[in-house]
């Protein structure tokens, strides 16, 4: 039933949103069509497929970011990029008509990642895991840098070097066995400097891809140990709170004492006041 509502939240949010510009729809992009389309037949990895390639047409769809977070929420178990999206959504448009259902979900999906937090926090295997491959992929994008480094010597040296053949045949008059020789000669360099450019412009590839694994990763790293510190700040101030109950049972027990206590003078002046009261009747009757 929550997540029927929710749905229908979204559907008439994706209404709004998708016309408020002076372009299409954004629902009626292709990739938005596609995403919905593999939503609905439960392919769920490929919807986000599709709305990550949507997202980097239009990063600032609100609309993709909300979609993005409801997915990551409820179909494919990941309450960290469900958490993202949801903020995202929620700076982009912070008066959205829904901007409090929006936040209910923030706060589950934040509830959600504490208690799988909290599970694993004894043997923190998923921190020191990214830990390691953060180090790794560093480690890896030095080498490749470092290798890099050395095939652009080599491309420069052979570089230098066809120069000098050039310069030699262009200078020096040699018989026609002595310019076929220096022509191979030629042709062979030229072919090896093409191969280690290729070679060269494949490493530069990787290691672009490598510097994006590698941003990624660390924001990653950054967002979750910021969301577990807060979860951490949160869980000592309601420890704190938790601490004060012994003695406020305390003051209310005391409290209950000295009611009793005033109670019991209460009762004996109530009956000292009937023990003076009798007589004085009797007096006044003949």
């Amino acid at each position: 039933m929550h997540s029927i509502l929710k749905y229908s939240i979204l559907v008439l949010l994706a209404v709004l949103l998708g016309g408020c510009g002076d372009g299409p729809s954004e629902t009626a992009h292709p990739l938005f069509v596609k995403y919905r389309k593999a939503r609905g037949d439960q392919e769920y990895r490929e919807a986000a497929e599709y709305l990550k390639r949507y997202l980097k047409v239009r990063p600032e769809s609100k609309i993709a970011h909300l979609e993005m977070a409801s997915l990551c929420d409820e179909n494919l178990d990941d309450p960290l990029a469900a958490i993202y999206h949801y903020r995202c959504f929620l700076e982009a448009n912070p008066h959205s008509p829904q901007r409090h259902d929006v936040t209910r979900w923030l706060e589950a999906a934040q509830r959600k990642f504490y208690n799988n937090t909290k599970v694993k926090l004894n043997d923190p295997e998923d921190v020191v895991s990214l830990q390691d491959t953060l180090y790794e992929t560093e480690q890896g994008l030095k080498l490749t840098q470092s290798e890099n480094r050395r095939l652009l010597g080599l491309v420069n040296d052979l570089k230098n070097q066809m120069a000098k053949l050039d310069y030699e045949l262009k200078l020096k008059t040699i018989d026609a066995t002595d310019i076929s020789i220096l022509k191979d000669q030629l042709r062979e360099s030229t072919a090896n400097v093409k191969q280690l450019e290729i070679y060269r412009d494949s490493l530069t590839r990787e290691d672009k891809n490598k510097e994006q694994r590698l941003a990624e990763l660390r924001k990653s790293l950054e967002i979750q140990n910021r969301i577990i510190e807060d979860l951490r700040t949160q869980l000592e101030a309601s420890r704190k709170e938790a601490a004060k109950i012994p003695d406020m049972l305390l003051q209310y027990r005391k409290l209950e004492e000295t009611n009793a206590k005033l109670k019991q003078e209460l009762d004996g002046l109530q009956q000292s006041l009937k023990t003076i009261t009798k007589p004085a009747v009797k007096d006044v009757i003949p």
